[in-house]
């Protein structure tokens, strides 16, 4: 028997909702502040480790990432 509900593989459409709140986050690091940038994401519930990676390391960002 599995148990669905503890799977916790993410779903296409949590990725997709994590890059656009990733992306909106790096438009505004760009367009405005890192602290904003922070703050939104933060708001968006995106992870703190990613938030310091796609903020702090460039070369890290996914292809998909707003450049």
């Amino acid at each position: 028997m599995t148990n669905h509900h503890l799977d916790h593989t993410p779903t296409r459409r949590t990725d997709t909702d994590l890059s656009r709140a990733i992306n909106r986050g790096l438009a505004v690091a760009i367009l405005a502040n890192l602290q904003s940038a922070i703050d939104l994401m933060r708001a968006e519930n995106v992870p703190t480790p990613i938030i310091a990676r796609v903020l702090n390391k460039d070369q890290q960002r996914w292809s998909t990432d707003w450049k």
